[in-house]
């Protein structure tokens, strides 16, 4: 789900570029899934719920530090023992970090050179990991027998996908201090937004419970 609240946290999310580090995928457990259990349920809607501020524009570290702590605790409550929930839960906190990496480089016009381009190589491997860890909870979710439109409400779209990796090969761009890299940047953050919390919630609330 982006875990889809990773299409706008994506705050369900999983890892680099070698699948061995993404969460594994027992795809056997999963497809007998065919509709949320009330836990299921009550702990998905816990963190979609809990991102729901991350839409909002937080003016400081501190501030945001305190947006995603009921989202990183919400991450924490999903049980590592359920077939889709453990799949989540090692994801999940991807986008959290995401989100604390990318507002480093906000703040780091005051920094020297190399501390700025160390904000932009940390937001650049979390940005990458954020869009594997995406497409290794849209693997879970795809394996089980969910209904369609309970599944559109956990899965991250391919082009927000691909918005996700045009964001990390721009922060990349700026790392290395390549021509043209901030315009590049600029445009890949304004194509970055994608379905916000609210609208993810709601698709959740109609389609899952």
């Amino acid at each position: 789900m982006g875990c889809s609240v990773l299409a706008a946290v994506a705050a369900l999310a999983a890892c680099g570029d070698d699948d061995s580090d993404a969460p594994k995928v027992e795809t056997s457990k999963l497809a007998s899934i065919e509709a949320l259990t009330p836990s299921q349920y009550t702990a998905i809607e816990k963190v979609y719920v809990a991102a729901l501020r991350l839409d909002e524009r937080q003016e400081s570290a501190a501030t945001l530090r305190l947006v995603l702590r009921p989202v990183q605790d919400a991450c924490d409550d999903l049980d590592a023992d359920d077939p889709l929930l453990g799949v989540l839960r090692t994801s999940c906190p991807v986008g959290a970090e995401m989100f604390k990496a990318v507002t480093r480089t906000d703040d780091c016009g005051s920094a020297g050179k190399d501390e700025c381009a160390d904000a932009f190589e940390d937001a650049q491997a979390t940005t990458q990991r954020l869009v594997e860890a995406s497409r290794a909870s849209n693997r879970a979710v795809n394996a089980t027998r969910l209904p369609q439109g309970c599944k559109r409400a956990l899965l991250t779209p391919p082009e927000s996908l691909e918005r996700g990796a045009a964001l990390e090969r721009a922060l990349g761009m700026v790392a290395n201090d390549d021509t043209g890299a901030r315009r590049t940047l600029v445009a890949a953050q304004r194509q970055a937004d994608g379905t916000s919390e609210p609208q993810l919630l709601d698709l959740l609330r109609r389609n899952c419970h």
